[in-house]
C-alpha cells in the first residue's frame, strides 16, 4: 500500500479519507503495479500546509478531526498522461480537479486542460475529491491497464534455478 488512509497529521490532528479516495489508491496501486511511489501522498506535511493552507491535503474542517480529500499519484511521464487524460475524458462527478505536468483541469473549465500556474506536478499528478461524492467507491477509469508479468512457467523456472547455481559456481 502506497498511500495513507488515515491516522495524524504533523500537527497532531485525526484525519481520514472518503471511500471515494480510498477506492481510487487502491485501483491505482493495482493497475499499475511498476509506477514509482516516491511522491505518493494524501495528507500535508507541516511545510504544504504552510505553502498551501487551503489545499485538499490538509484536514478539513481545519481543527479537530478532518477529511483529507485530495492524493497525489507518483507516475511516469507517459502513465500520467494516460491516467490524467483517462480521467479528463470520463468526466466522473467525484472530481473536483486534477494537476498534471503544470496543466489542469475540472468540471468549472468544461473538463479541458489550462496552463497551472502553481507547483509543476511532473514527477505526480494531483487529484482533489468532491465531498458530495465521499462515499462512492466505484471504479475509475485510469486508462489502460499495464500488463502483468505472467508466472514463470515450469520449464522456465528450471531453466532459471539452473543458471542461478551455474553463475554461483563461477563467481566463486
Amino acid at each position: 500500500m502506497a498511500f495513507r488512509y488515515s491516522g495524524k497529521n504533523w500537527e497532531g490532528r485525526v484525519w481520514n479519507t472518503p471511500a471515494s479516495l480510498r477506492s481510487f489508491g487502491a485501483q491505482l496501486d493495482d493497475q499499475y503495479p511498476s509506477r514509482p511511489t516516491a511522491t505518493d501522498g494524501t495528507v500535508a506535511s507541516q511545510n504544504h500546509d504552510k505553502v498551501s493552507p487551503t489545499s485538499d491535503h490538509r484536514p478539513h474542517p481545519t481543527t479537530g478531526p478532518g477529511v483529507v480529500r485530495a492524493l497525489d499519484g507518483t507516475v511516469t511521464q507517459e502513465q500520467g498522461s494516460m491516467i490524467t487524460e483517462a480521467l479528463r475524458k470520463s468526466r466522473d462527478v467525484r472530481i473536483k480537479y486534477v494537476i498534471w505536468n503544470r496543466r489542469s483541469f475540472s468540471p468549472n473549465t468544461d473538463w479541458e486542460w489550462e496552463d497551472h500556474g502553481g507547483a509543476p506536478h511532473d514527477k505526480h499528478f494531483h487529484v482533489s475529491f468532491r465531498g458530495e461524492h465521499d462515499q462512492d467507491d466505484s471504479l475509475w477509469d485510469l486508462g489502460q491497464q499495464e500488463e502483468p508479468v505472467p508466472p514463470l512457467t515450469e520449464k522456465e523456472e528450471t531453466r532459471l534455478k539452473i543458471c542461478l547455481q551455474l553463475w554461483r559456481l563461477l563467481v566463486r
